[in-house]
């Protein structure tokens, strides 16, 4: 406990520059308890945001350990020694200080980089949303005598690799303190980039042969790949019409992943007889209709150990895609309808049943109840989530024009003792049907209400309105797959990534929002440049007049027959969307879609 007390406070209060007006820079490496990895997780988001206003800071950034969940990396550069100590004496400094005491397994490995050439010159290039970074942490230590020729083949290193089409950024520093150890800091556009492109170049390969001689060991030991963890509040997704294929028969299902090149589309085919599975490229074509046929009425599927399992009324199907045989068929006599199914790493099969309210699992052979609980009444999309199981519900009846049927609501559901747990932002969403993770977070299907939306543990924001009602979904990382059950198509949509903009000033306001209509599926309303509020929800009229109030967007209106009063409202928004947040901020929040960014979708059907 002390020396992780002492850590902290070296951590917190550095003073280890010669110059009071030298830049520091640091990288810190935390070894978490596995218990606390999730909050120490959420006070690091917490200080680094807070962090990044502070006047000394230039930059901060929060990484996560590819390989070792317990293991995270902060890269900060402040413009002195004072601007690094100010930033001690924060609350939400302190705040970390006091949680690392109980939540590190070790005390935090901190190092103060010195710079080396060409200088370090961030940002070199910009991140662009299509980017899927590859970013790592090369720390390596050379033997006496090749300090010096390691700094001269770097310092050609890295000047073309600035070159290179594919980086965005590769920094050389070397440890304060131990002039012998290095820390390479690199962030590509791809994994392709690195190890396709940079390694096979002439100098990477000169820099590779010297360092084999100047480094004891393997070199790969020393990499730590690692993915930045950003504030999910800050960031949404907005998704963009790729394809759309027809020739299918009532698509309940899609089967993607980033592990194999192939869609498998699954096929109730009520009006023909018997279901099938359909062969899909990722662009949009049909290889084989009817690669798997004489099925019962196909819905859900997952692979593992490229065998596909699917879900097929009371059966479950496994078929070797390999192959493209069907290889066995297990029957269960208790079920009523099988819909989904999701494989844990360990290959642990669970299948939902919806009508009949229960989730099995396999088990020698044999499809057993794992869950029937209360709380979940008609369980449709399931996925396992780490030590988790996903559960989407259809709703509280099976049928959605009844008047006292309840919408669906998101869940998970702990796979060791089973015990179930609402997610906040996914209650009463909807008669939910699939659902997929992506980023700490679910897109989530409604398929007849037509919508796509997007739940994390802050939010929930409605993706976008369809012109037909997407089934169980899927995602390989890049794209959406979306099968539409009742047009008889499937269409594919980019996931982009959206930061939220916060509107602080009425000239923000007047140039980003101002006579832009946004609204949901309900309607739509502007606040126009004149002070005025018009538009129409639920088939009521919605007036009033707004001004510009501090850093809060100020309004009364009211809606039909109803005062809605006044309110100070916060302002957020990306290229498509708003997001509005009563009371400055403190209230419930609002997300509005850009009914010009609706309107573009629609002339792409």
């Amino acid at each position: 406990m002390k020396n992780v007390l002492l850590a902290m406070l070296s951590l917190l209060l550095l003073a280890s520059c010669s110059k009071e007006n030298k830049m520091l820079t640091q990288l810190v490496k935390f070894n978490i308890k596995p218990e606390f990895r999730e909050e120490f997780e959420k006070a690091s988001i917490n200080s680094l945001t807070q962090s990044l206003k502070e006047p000394g800071n230039i930059e901060m950034k929060l990484f996560a350990d590819d390989n070792d969940p317990s293991v995270m990396y902060v890269y900060s550069r402040w413009k002195n020694k004072e601007a690094h100590t100010a930033h001690g004496e924060y609350s939400y400094s302190h705040n970390l200080k006091k949680l690392a005491q109980k939540s590190l397994q070790s005390p935090p490995q901190i190092m103060l980089l010195n710079e080396t050439k060409p200088a370090v010159n961030h940002p070199i290039k910009q991140v662009n949303p299509e980017d899927k970074e590859e970013t790592l942490f090369f720390i390596f230590k050379v033997k006496d005598g090749y300090r010096e020729q390691v700094l001269k083949q770097f310092e050609k290193h890295i000047t073309n690799t600035h070159n290179e089409v594919g980086n965005i950024l590769f920094d050389l520093y070397t440890l304060e303190g131990d002039e012998n150890t290095f820390v390479v800091y690199e962030n590509w556009r791809s994994k392709s980039a690195l190890w396709d492109v940079h390694m096979k170049q002439a100098y990477s390969q000169e820099t590779g042969a010297l360092l084999k001689q100047a480094v004891e060991g393997d070199l790969s030991k020393y990499m730590s790949f690692v993915t930045e963890v950003h504030d999910n509040s800050k960031t949404i997704y907005a998704i963009k019409k790729q394809w759309e294929v027809s020739g299918f028969s009532m698509p309940e299902s899609v089967f993607a992943s980033s592990n194999h090149p192939w869609l498998y589309v699954s096929n109730v085919n009520m009006k023909g007889k018997g279901g099938y599975i359909s062969k899909l490229s990722k662009d949009g074509k049909i290889v084989e209709e009817k690669w798997i046929d004489g099925l019962a009425g196909p819905t859900g599927s997952d692979m593992y150990n490229d065998n596909l399992y699917v879900a097929d009324q009371k059966y479950l199907r496994i078929i070797d895609v390999k192959k493209g045989e069907l290889v066995q068929s297990i029957k269960s006599e208790s079920a009523i309808s099988l819909n989904d199914v999701s494989i844990s790493k360990s290959g642990q099969i669970f299948i939902s049943d919806v009508p009949g309210g229960k989730i099995y699992t396999l088990k020698d052979d044999q499809l057993v109840v794992w869950l029937k609980t209360p709380k979940i009444h008609h369980p449709n999309g399931i996925l396992v989530d780490g030590d988790q199981l996903m559960v989407v519900v259809f709703g509280s009846e099976m049928n959605p024009q009844s008047p006292t049927d309840v919408p669906g609501s998101v869940y998970q559901v702990n796979i060791s003792d089973k015990s179930v747990k609402a997610i906040s932002t996914g209650d009463k969403l909807g008669f939910l049907d699939g659902l997929v993770s992506h980023n700490k977070g679910f897109f989530v299907s409604a398929p007849f209400a037509k919508e796509v939306y997007y739940v994390n543990d802050n939010d929930r924001v409605l993706v976008e309105t369809l012109p037909y009602g997407p089934a169980d979904i899927n995602t390989d990382d890049d794209n959406l797959y979306l099968p539409y059950i009742f047009g008889d198509k499937v269409a594919a949509y980019k996931i982009v990534k959206e930061t939220w903009k916060r509107v602080t000033t009425k000239e923000e306001y007047l140039e980003l929002c101002a006579d832009n209509y946004y609204g949901d599926a309900g309607g739509s309303s502007v606040a126009s440049k004149d002070g005025k509020i018009s538009g129409s929800f639920g088939g009521k009229e919605l007036k009033g007049t707004w001004e510009w109030k501090g850093e809060f967007f100020s309004r009364t209106s009211t809606l039909g027959d109803m005062d809605l009063g006044y309110d100070e409202l916060l302002i957020e928004v990306t290229d498509t969307k708003m997001r509005l947040t009563l009371d400055k901020g403190n209230g419930i929040s609002i997300v509005y879609n850009s009914r010009e960014t609706a309107a573009n979708n629609d002339l792409q059907d």
